[in-house]
């Protein structure tokens, strides 16, 4: 069978490994092989080319990594039905090359989109992000069909072309499929309750929306109360994250028991989620909140925003909901957590019957929403 996808990958064929990446890579990994053409955007030649030997290691299409760097102009073969792309396309001329290419293959054009944050919390995101997603916002009112992470972003976007006012335009179909976790799985009956070398767990860049700096504020107050507890902080730095730099160094200066960790592997993160008591993730926005699925599906208990997707995960057990916005609430529910064995028994219990999309059942809503014959 030919090929009925051209899946532009670029997002997932970059040496990072954030919660985009992963969905891409998660993507590619599930998709029918006889199905799908896989592209990127290459910025250097302007255009959109196959994946190099490198970017197929790091999408995970082939296993042993290659210095070999293809750049060479090659244009997408003509057998397609839809063009996907699951990336934030911030560019003009991958705008343009995307046009181009639809029209020239007349080819269905569908989007994957993982938030609306540059439009919704304009004030948690880089200033110029904005005028850019406004234009990306456009072109995927533009698109036959557009995917999200989860209803919360659905109705952000839906709600976004209300205000943007786009004179009585059809608007495509939006359909909401979730994200899948394909952690390596946990080892049966690691999970102690009881113990007291008790470590918290933190996930994610240190960008403003992310509220590192609630948490650092939270844990250095029940430090301040004489609970012992170590910090664990994984995940790259971000830009505008000076002050939570400076007050994180401050607390190391003074003693309190924090690690940091950057660059990790897939099995160093669930080694993270394996040996942590509570994952804290009181973002203050997020289009889906993948490390709370992905501490829920190994055990472990997490505290996370009352609102939007985090919320809507939540609601299925497992968690502590605050507001984010509350330092109040968000340290005292990481006091009971802490200082409350029958409480963390009790969320461990509902974390471990938690259900989870895999790989391959996130992709066939993707094909079934695309009308692809299985």
């Amino acid at each position: 069978m030919k090929p009925s996808v051209l899946l532009d990958v670029s997002a997932g064929a970059v040496a990072f490994g954030t919660g985009i990446q992963r969905v891409v890579r998660d993507m590619v990994g599930a998709w029918p092989r006889a199905e799908v053409e896989l592209v990127v955007w290459d910025e250097g030649l302007d255009t959109y080319r196959p994946p190099s030997a490198v970017e197929f290691f790091r999408l995970g299409v082939v296993d042993q990594p290659s210095s070999e760097l293809h750049t060479q102009r090659s244009a997408p073969s003509q057998q397609h039905s839809w063009f996907l792309v699951p990336d934030f396309v911030h560019q003009f001329s991958r705008s343009e090359a995307i046009k181009a290419t639809v029209e020239a293959q007349d080819l269905n054009l569908s989007y994957f989109v993982h938030d609306c944050v540059p439009v919704t919390t304009p004030e948690t995101t880089i200033k110029e992000m904005t005028p850019a997603f406004s234009e990306y916002v456009l072109d995927l009112a533009r698109a036959d069909l557009v995917f999200t992470n989860s209803i919360s972003t659905a109705e952000e976007l839906k709600a976004t072309w209300e205000v943007a006012e786009l004179d009585g335009k059809v608007l495509p179909s939006v359909i909401s499929v979730g994200l899948p976790n394909e952690l390596p799985k946990p080892q049966a009956g690691l999970r102690d309750f009881d113990k007291e070398d008790l470590k918290v767990l933190w996930v994610g860049s240190s960008e403003p929306r992310k509220n590192l700096g609630g948490v650092l504020f939270a844990c250095e107050r029940l430090w301040s109360q004489g609970l012992i507890f170590k910090l664990v902080l994984v995940g790259n730095r971000s830009w505008s994250d000076q002050d939570e730099q400076n007050y994180l160094n401050s607390l190391v200066r003074r003693g309190r028991d924090i690690e940091r960790h950057f660059e990790v592997s897939d099995s160093e993160l669930v080694d993270f989620y394996r040996t942590s008591d509570v994952l804290v993730f009181p973002s203050l926005h997020e289009g889906f909140g993948l490390p709370i699925i992905e501490a829920l599906s190994h055990g472990l208990p997490v505290i996370t925003s009352e609102f939007g997707s985090m919320g809507q995960l939540a609601c299925h057990g497992g968690c502590i909901t605050v507001d984010p916005n509350d330092d109040q609430a968000f340290e005292l529910a990481l006091k009971n957590v802490l200082t409350d064995s029958s409480l963390r028994k009790s969320l461990i219990s509902q974390a471990s019957t938690t259900s989870h999309l895999t790989s391959h059942e996130f992709v066939n809503r993707i094909r079934e929403g695309l009308q692809l014959k299985t």
